[in-house]
């Protein structure tokens, strides 16, 4: 499989909310509500709440070697972002821009969820994360630190309390796509941690996931189920020291 990303390390994010119209919602209106009817039909769950979308971006470098991701976001529907994804990304200015929680325990294993049936992508395997929208939105910033710790929970029932976070930030580029990936030490050995977050899902009502799984090196990998930016993510993470993952 031949996957073309870029891996890049930041020291931080700073984002700015800074709603405008977009283009894309007017100019293709009526193709978008007619994609959501599809969708709709396909999986009644999905839910056309806001979000936000990454408008301007540049990596600056600051003083010293500091590189920091700034940026401005907008805000739309899920419908318009699911017609813009599935349309093949016409509107080249925007990115996805998400956080995603880079799970790994202490004994070096990265530790995936596998979505359920009532979410947009059921089946697929991946860190815990999702579109940030209006809740990541701390006055005029957009903080998706806070995204990464509360799709965390959402999903896998963790808090901030049972993980450690490395400082800064590896940023998969993926086309239109950047994922922001916050490395995370849960407390714990892999199994540990399973047990718990299957404990957690068994107590709520609609899950996001379905179970983790382990992923300790490359034969661990569902490469149908994988996204391919994960897969270039972990493969170059499983390139380190097992002692280097494991450090924050």
């Amino acid at each position: 499989m031949i996957i073309n990303t870029t891996l890049l390390d930041v020291d931080e994010l700073d984002f700015d909310f800074a709603p405008r119209a977009w283009d894309f919602e007017s100019k293709f209106a009526g193709e978008i509500d007619a994609h959501w009817q599809g969708l709709l039909a396909r999986n009644p769950a999905q839910f056309n709440g806001r979000v936000l979308l990454l408008d301007k971006h540049q990596i600056v470098a600051e003083s010293g070697e500091k590189r920091v991701l700034r940026g401005t976001f907008l805000e739309t529907d899920y419908k318009s972002f699911s017609a813009w994804r599935d349309f093949g990304w016409p509107d080249p200015s925007i990115r996805n821009c998400f956080a995603m929680a880079a799970l790994i325990s202490d004994d070096g294993a990265f530790l995936l969820g596998e979505m359920s049936t009532g979410t947009s992508l059921p089946g697929r395997i991946q860190f815990p994360a999702g579109t940030p929208d209006l809740a990541d939105v701390m006055g005029l910033k957009v903080d998706l630190e806070a995204s990464a710790f509360r799709e965390l929970h959402e999903e896998t029932t963790l808090s901030s309390n049972d993980v450690v976070p490395a400082a800064g930030w590896t940023l998969v580029l993926d086309g239109p796509r950047i994922a922001c990936m916050k490395p995370m030490r849960a407390k714990g050995t892999a199994e540990e941690i399973v047990a718990k977050v299957t404990r957690g899902l068994a107590q709520q009502r609609d899950p996001e996931l379905v179970r983790l799984h382990i992923v300790r090196d490359h034969k661990d990998l569902d490469e149908a189920r994988i996204p391919a930016f994960m897969l270039s993510y972990l493969r170059s993470a499983f390139s380190l020291e097992p002692e280097m993952r494991r450090g924050t």
